[in-house]
């Protein structure tokens, strides 16, 4: 076990090369104080010279190599001068070795990232485009090319206006994608092939690189199925509107006038005999008449006059 801390048992030759990133010879190791710890082994193994050479990645020491000798001065400096650049080429093929190891890691990781990312594109439920500065579409996603109804050979590099019911409204967006602009919430209507509109909301971003559009990313939300129903609720309450007042009309305001001719009536018959009673009745004809004015105007605005065929005439005939 190796101890590269400045402690005694690290201030050997491999401790300090590694430590001090440099190399160490030791000429003597029976005079050496710092080789006290192993000095008894080595005299076991008739040793009595040591040097050690840091190995480097890098400018940082990962190691060292050493050698070991049975006599004293066993090196003179032109042979630890080729031993020091023997550990420099050692060095430099190691530092080679870890910048390939760490490229093909990067590479693996970005592969990987790159198919992570394909694989999120393409299975997304949420329909995704990429579409260049000249609005031709770049890629489309399975959802996409669904909600298109079309393959991906009739849709790749084609305008994207040409799916669109309004290319001039489309136009428009692009322009404001090239401005810098991002685009949340943009309504358009989608043209299938069978001559069907969906209604679609796009939120757009642009891709930069220096200052230049590469290409602007689309997520599209098919609200079709939305828009129906709010047509059909729309459709339901104006329905039940008309109910009520086709009510009012035809039962409340037809109540009222009967109301107000017997009171009428009754104001006749009692303005020979009973004068008071006769101005309470006419009173009491006269806010009927109010009640069934305000009533009739409430029908008429709770039940307009319909669009439809014969809208007008019907109406006329009700009037």
């Amino acid at each position: 076990c190796v101890v590269i801390h400045d402690v005694p048992e690290g201030r050997g030759p491999v401790g300090t090369a590694i430590r001090e990133n440099r190399h160490v010879v030791v000429e003597d190791i029976a005079r050496d104080p710092s080789m006290i710890p192993w000095r008894g082994r080595a005299r076991r193994f008739g040793l009595r010279y040591a040097a050690a050479f840091p190995l480097r990645v890098g400018d940082k020491p990962v190691g060292s190599f050493q050698l070991y000798a049975p006599r004293a001065n066993s090196f003179d400096e032109d042979e630890v001068r080729l031993l020091t650049q023997i550990s420099g080429e050692i060095s430099f093929a190691l530092t080679a070795l870890d910048a390939n190891a760490k490229r093909r890691q990067a590479e693996q990781a970005r592969s990987k990232s790159e198919l992570e990312l394909s694989d999120f594109f393409e299975k997304s439920p949420l329909a995704l485009l990429w579409v260049g500065p000249a609005g031709q579409i770049l890629r489309a996603n399975k959802a996409e090319l669904a909600l298109l109804g079309l393959p991906e050979k009739q849709v790749l590099g084609r305008p994207a206006s040409r799916f669109h019911a309004e290319p001039k409204v489309l136009a428009s967006m692009l322009d404001r994608l090239s401005q810098g602009e991002i685009v949340r919430d943009f309504r358009a209507f989608v043209r299938r092939p069978d001559g069907n509109l969906r209604h679609v909301l796009i939120d757009a971003n642009g891709r930069w690189e220096q200052q230049r559009l590469v290409h602007s990313r689309w997520f599209v939300r098919d609200i079709t199925r939305a828009v129906e129903l709010e047509w059909e609720i729309l459709a339901i309450s104006e329905r039940e509107q008309q109910r009520i007042g086709q009510d009012l009309h035809d039962d409340l305001c037809q109540q009222l006038t009967g109301i107000q001719f017997l009171s009428d009536g009754l104001a006749r018959d009692l303005a020979a005999t009973f004068p008071g009673g006769a101005a309470e009745a006419r009173t009491i004809a006269e806010h009927t008449r109010q009640a069934l004015a305000d009533s009739r105007e409430l029908a008429r605005g709770l039940s307009p006059v319909g669009l439809e065929a014969e809208g007008l005439m019907d109406a006329l005939r009700l009037l």
